[in-house]
């Protein structure tokens, strides 16, 4: 029974993750993607609870299938659909991704940034990653200047900061 379980509810997030990827590719506009209500009230249509669909996106935004755009409400299809096959990311890595994202929704807080730690302890990734990804991450995004460093080399802060309006 325990293994039906686990299937039944493979099944069902593998429905769920087919029913974001619809609405978001239905919806959404190759630049923003789709809003996460719009996403949200189509999939309770379907028979999804919020926190389903908000469980779902989490988890693939987790593994790299889904990624933010314009904020935390807007989302886009990672996997880029032109010839090439490439995967698409907005910072050019799901890691360099998901380190914009808490620089832009906690470095915010304060005017010097993030401690290099605390970004590594914010994104642990159930250790997908090492010390040294985050490092060369961090190094990229500075090099594009997508990030700077603040008080010294281990604080960071996203470059539009304060975030525009």
């Amino acid at each position: 029974l325990y293994a039906g379980g686990v299937h039944y509810r493979n099944m069902l997030n593998d429905a769920i993750f087919r029913a974001i990827r619809g609405q978001i590719e239905n919806t959404g506009d190759s630049v923003t993607g789709a809003h996460l209500n719009e996403i949200i009230a189509s999939l309770r249509v379907d028979g999804f609870s919020d926190v389903e669909v908000r469980s779902a996106l989490t988890q693939l935004v987790h593994d790299g299938h889904v990624y933010s755009t314009a904020d935390e409400n807007h989302f886009n299809i990672a996997n880029d659909s032109t010839s090439t096959g490439t995967t698409r990311y907005a910072y050019g890595s799901s890691l360099n991704d998901a380190i914009i994202r808490v620089l832009r929704e906690q470095g915010a807080q304060s005017e010097d940034g993030l401690y290099f730690l605390d970004i590594v302890a914010e994104l642990a990734l159930e250790g997908r990653y090492h010390e040294r990804d985050f490092r060369a991450a961090l190094s990229e995004l500075e090099t594009q200047g997508h990030i700077y460093t603040t008080v010294d080399d281990d604080h960071f802060q996203w470059a539009e900061y304060p975030p525009h309006l």
